[in-house]
């Protein structure tokens, strides 16, 4: 999943398996375009049974289950629903292209 923030406070936790997050912070280019946002890596925490994550709604982040590993299951848990979130953000890092509400859809 690329990196994506969620307008509002999330924690994930372990719960069996592994789920890799990377954080990222954003970098203030001094642009004037809201749908560019410039990330940088800033730290990473590998979930597993016992563990957690917390994030604030403009913190950036990115999850990953390892492929061929084992089966994982984790808890997310956000201040509202997904559904709820039309301000959320997901950042192409390519293009640094990152309009708001660009959810990837779950339903695909």
């Amino acid at each position: 999943m690329p990196p994506h923030n969620h307008t509002t406070w999330a924690l994930i936790a372990g719960v069996h398996g592994q789920e890799h997050n990377v954080r990222y912070a954003r970098v203030a280019d001094g642009g004037n375009d809201p749908d560019i946002v410039k990330l940088e890596r800033d730290g990473e925490r590998t979930i597993v049974s016992g563990n957690c994550i917390e994030y604030l709604p403009d913190d950036f982040h990115t999850i990953q289950v390892p492929a061929g590993g084992a089966p994982a299951l984790h808890l997310h848990l956000y201040g509202l629903s997904l559904e709820h979130l039309p301000r959320r953000v997901t950042v192409d890092q390519e293009t640094k292209a990152a309009p708001r509400g660009s959810w990837p859809s779950r339903r695909s």
